[in-house]
This record gives C-alpha cells, sequence and structure tokens, in this order.
C-alpha cells in the first residue's frame, strides 16, 4: 500500500478473488487486481458508506454489478469489504462462475439456471450439466407464459413439456423462480433480484415416486 501510493510497483500477487482491490483511510482506491482498474487515485464513494453508515455496516457482504476485466460485461460480484486503521480492503467472487463451480458436477435431474437481465431482456444461464442439455427450455416457457396471460392463469409456476431430438419421447417440467436474495448495484440503493429458474422434471419425480412405491411394497411384504 504504502509503496503504491508513493508511485511504485502496483501489483497484486495471484488470488483466488475475481475482484480484489485495496485503499487507504481516505477511501481512495490504491491497488487493484484490474491493472488498467480506472478508479485508481479516486475516492470511492460506496466503500465510505460502507465505513460511515450503519446500513451499510450491519450486511458484511453485497451484490454489485462489476466489470472483471477490460472488454467483459458487468458481472454480478459477491463481495465483501472490510475496514483497518490502514485503510480497506474488499475481495469478491462472480456469483455465476461459484456457482456454476458448485453446481456443474452435483448429481441432479433438475435443470438450474440464473437469470441475467439486459436491455429489460432475460438470458438464463444453464448452471449444472442438465440444464445444458435444456437449451430450449427458455423459449417454451415464454410460449408458455404468453399462452397463460392470455387466458388469465397464474404464471408463477408454468409447466412446460419438452420433446427430444428424435422428437419421440417428451419431458415435463415444472418452472419455478427462485429469488436467491436482493442487494445493491454500485451506483443505486436500489437492489436488483438475483433470481434461480429451477425447473423441476416431472419423469424423475414419477420415477422417485415409484422407487418409494416399490420400497413400501417390499417392506410390507
Amino acid at each position: 500500500m504504502r509503496r503504491a501510493e508513493r508511485g511504485g510497483g502496483r501489483e497484486i500477487p495471484p488470488t483466488n478473488f475475481d475482484v480484489f482491490e485495496c485503499g487507504n483511510i481516505q477511501g481512495i482506491l490504491v491497488l487493484s487486481k484490474r491493472a488498467d482498474d480506472p478508479r485508481i487515485g479516486n475516492k470511492l464513494l460506496e466503500i465510505a458508506n460502507v465505513k460511515t453508515d450503519d446500513a451499510f455496516k450491519a450486511r458484511q457482504d453485497i451484490i454489485r454489478e462489476r466489470i472483471i476485466e477490460t472488454g467483459d460485461e458487468p458481472q454480478l460480484v459477491v463481495e465483501v469489504t472490510q475496514w483497518m486503521d490502514w485503510g480497506f480492503v474488499t475481495g469478491g467472487r462472480s456469483l455465476q462462475k461459484w456457482l456454476t463451480g458448485e453446481l456443474l458436477n452435483q448429481p441432479s435431474e433438475h435443470p438450474i439456471f440464473l437469470v441475467k437481465r439486459s436491455n429489460e431482456q432475460e438470458e438464463w444461464i444453464p448452471l449444472n450439466n442438465v440444464a445444458y442439455y435444456t437449451p430450449t427450455l427458455k423459449d417454451e416457457w415464454e410460449q408458455q407464459r404468453q399462452i397463460n396471460q392470455a387466458e388469465g392463469k397464474p404464471i408463477e409456476a408454468l409447466v412446460v413439456a419438452l420433446k427430444d431430438e428424435q422428437q419421440t419421447n417428451t419431458d415435463i417440467f415444472t418452472v419455478v423462480r427462485a429469488d436467491i436474495l436482493s442487494t445493491s448495484l454500485s451506483d443505486t440503493n436500489q437492489l436488483p433480484f438475483v433470481e434461480l429458474i429451477i425447473a423441476y422434471s416431472h419423469q424423475y419425480r414419477i420415477q422417485w415416486q415409484n422407487q418409494i412405491i416399490m420400497i413400501l411394497l417390499w417392506s410390507i411384504g
């Protein structure tokens, strides 16, 4: 920190964080994992709020949109800022990368997606393996949503039918939204939804129910 403030090297050793930055006691950013970070040398108002505003202090972590690397689109980053007597340090992980890493190899029959919004449009980002194999789920969900709206039916949990590539088998999904948490963007106090789309497979639910029935029958026998 002292070397950087005096104009010396600003290299930060490799870290597992996607966002990692430090600043001085005045809230001015001095070091950043992004070597080209345009905010270096500027006072970060949202960081100053963390130090002075009790509402910010009470919340240890926050989700904000951050540019992680040059040319990247803004990404949702879960981050924590800690103040010390010499200044502050912020560390954060990309929500999408973290969720994908946690869910990708987990055994699951139910597709899970992260909702990404841009210009009032939604993109469903697959987070586990089975979600990668149901790329048409969003389009089918959108068609069913429009039908339900036209007929005055609820759209909270839509039932969507998907056929396989050979058009022989059909799987039925109940698609629900999970508002996992609400938090703040860097330039507003109004916090956006962070939503997951979870599509519950009827096929595997029926298989599970049949397994339970067989176990019960064997137990009675």
